[in-house]
């Protein structure tokens, strides 16, 4: 006898987006399974299809939530201060490691040269214009490129590369400080 499982849940778009991000933080992006995910969120797998029509809609929806978080928690920064921008994206990576995986993936933007899906063009565009203009630059100078790459690279390696392994969590926050530090030392040396 099929046990049917229930198509509806209290808020399942919460739930799987929560869900899914947790799964991607533990287990990586290619282990995502909507059968196994709807099966471990206790629904139907139609219900989840119906939400978000594939596993492509979900990760789409769950990066797309991971940019409006990223903006938001940019727009906390106070404005030209690129160590209080770096410490709020390099938080953001820890505090929802499951949403930063996907974002910057090849599972949402293909490497052949493919487009970001439609729905992740205003949530992508206001998270980069939010840390643009708390830089203080109009467009994607050199500094901004600078200062994006160092705190994305360092949020990734501590994220999931060999930093992580290397130092503790007390370590990395004087760490972090100390790198952007030097990028704000070397805006005053230049004058910005």
């Amino acid at each position: 006898m099929k046990i049917r499982r229930p198509y509806h849940h209290g808020d399942l778009r919460r739930t799987a987006l929560e869900a899914a991000a947790a799964s991607i933080a533990r287990d990586g992006i290619a282990a995502l399974n909507l059968r196994a995910m709807a099966r471990a969120i206790g629904v139907s797998h139609t219900a989840l299809q119906s939400t978000f029509g594939d596993r492509a809609g979900l990760l789409t929806a769950l990066a797309a939530e991971g940019f409006e978080q990223l903006g938001a928690a940019l727009d906390q920064a106070p404005d030209h201060d690129i160590r209080a921008l770096g410490h709020a994206y390099i938080g953001f990576a820890a505090a929802y490691p499951g949403h930063f995986a996907l974002m910057f993936s090849r599972e949402i933007v293909p490497p052949s040269g493919g487009r970001v899906p439609p729905d992740l063009d205003q949530p992508s565009e206001r998270a980069f214009r939010a840390f643009l203009r708390k830089m203080g630059e109009p467009s994607l100078t050199p500094r901004a490129l600078h200062a994006w790459g160092l705190v994305h690279g360092v949020a990734q390696l501590l994220q999931q590369g060999p930093l992580r392994e290397r130092i503790g969590r007390a370590d990395a926050a004087g760490l972090i400080d100390s790198v952007l530090a030097l990028v704000a030392e070397r805006d005053l040396a230049a004058g910005k």
